[in-house]
């Protein structure tokens, strides 16, 4: 049996070189291709690297497992999921490839719970995908670092965009103390917006449904100061979601799922397509992320601050404009920080310390062509089509190491480090 392990090791479980040695950022190039400011590249890991030659990536997630501190990404492609183990980051090794039906789109999540048999940490990620049939996958992640496997797929749905699972420390997946998370499936075929009970991680449970429109992204947050007061009777705490429906922004109370209330809706100026955002520090602002006002005003990158210190009058506090017509596509705040998958940029790091004036501080371009978004054809899909977009995707900046994860859909997954 100890042979077989050694073997199954060293066949399936050796690090996987690709860059080999880290390659900082030197007079504004890293590994003499990259155009960068304070910003290492660690490693990438291309898509020929990946079973079947994926022909693009999609969004990403990471996870840091409780029990011996390793660090994972979880990529998604346009033929399933692959998790990397990137703990020595200038030596990603493959771990294994969930596979699922074809599709350029494809998001995940993780939630770690504690096993009470084992006392340790289970994980699970969770994968949405707009491929036909391809349900919500539930990839089971607590065999790691070995193995992963697939737990299940749920079949209340066929389709759909992305997903959160609210009440979270993104970093482990863990629960937050006193909360319950949940999972909540944006833009599926069955409602704009579904959400799931992860009382049995394997087997998600639907609470509730809202389909007074298509939802594209959406920002969970619990809130029990004054706002809460604008909440239904009772809802104090409050649980809000924040939700980007292409045509607006919208503040939902959602604290009974089965009784969803739209609290307060935004409708910005120039508004191309209102597609996600995130909470700031102080949770008195949200940074919005149009995808298409870029083009359609043939503009340079524009990101909104919104003020949420009403949930039932949202408004416009402040815009920055960068000096690039590259569009920011998703992006997450971890203290006065935002971090940005800007396509054809990279990505870009930003001071958010005073929210109403942001400013950028570090990038590294991982599409070198072009720092301009393509001007190709017209979407064929409310968030963008296929040939339209390119570069990043998705960030993850939230491994305890300090190692940031960026999808790019060319060029596979890149682990970079701030300077």
């Amino acid at each position: 049996m100890r042979l077989l392990r050694a073997l199954l090791f060293f066949c399936f479980v050796l690090p996987l070189i690709l860059e080999g040695a880290a390659r900082p950022c030197i007079n504004g190039k890293s590994a003499g291709k990259y155009d960068c400011k304070a910003v290492t590249l660690q490693s990438r890991v291309g898509l020929n690297q990946f079973p079947g030659k994926p022909l693009s990536a999609s969004s990403l997630w990471g996870y840091s497992d409780p029990d011996d501190n390793r660090e994972y990404a979880i990529i998604g492609l346009r033929n399933g999921v692959g998790v990397v183990e990137v703990t020595r980051p200038t030596h990603p090794r493959l771990v294994g490839h969930i596979q699922g039906v074809p599709s350029l789109w494809r998001e995940v999540k993780v939630y770690s719970v504690k096993n009470s048999s084992t006392k340790k940490w289970d994980a699970y990620a969770y994968v949405t995908t707009e491929g036909l049939n391809g349900g919500l996958q539930i990839i089971d992640l607590s065999e790691l670092p070995l193995r992963v496997s697939l737990a299940g797929t749920n079949r209340d749905l066929s389709t759909s965009h992305t997903l959160f699972i609210s009440n979270l420390d993104y970093a482990t997946g863990r629960k937050l103390p006193n909360r319950t998370p949940r999972l909540y499936v944006n833009g599926s075929n069955r409602a704009g917006l579904l959400i799931f009970s992860l009382a049995n991680p394997k087997k998600p449970q639907l609470l509730g449904s809202y389909n007074e429109t298509y939802v594209h992204d959406s920002y969970s947050e619990r809130f029990s100061d004054s706002r809460a007061k604008q909440c239904a009777p009772g809802h104090s705490p409050c649980e809000i979601l924040f939700a980007w429906t292409g045509g607006d922004f919208r503040i939902l109370d959602v604290t009974d799922p089965a009784s969803i209330q739209v609290l307060g809706t935004l409708v910005y100026p120039k508004l191309g397509f209102a597609h996600s955002g995130w909470i700031t520090q102080d949770k008195q602002s949200l940074f919005n992320f149009d995808e298409l006002d870029e083009i359609q005003g043939d503009a340079k990158t524009r990101i909104l601050t919104l003020d949420i210190s009403s949930f039932k009058k949202p408004s416009v506090s402040a815009t920055f404009h960068g000096k690039f017509k590259s569009i920011e596509h998703n992006g997450i705040v971890i203290g006065n920080t935002l971090y940005l998958a800007h396509y054809s940029r990279g990505l870009v790091v930003m001071d958010a310390t005073n929210p109403q004036r942001i400013r950028e501080i570090a990038f590294l371009d991982t599409y070198p062509p072009d720092d301009s978004y393509p001007h190709l054809e017209a979407p064929s899909h409310p968030g963008g089509g296929e040939n339209v977009f390119h570069g990043s995707w998705g960030v993850y900046p939230f491994l305890p190491s300090g190692n940031i994860l960026i999808s790019d859909l060319e060029r596979g997954l890149f682990v970079l480090k701030q300077e």
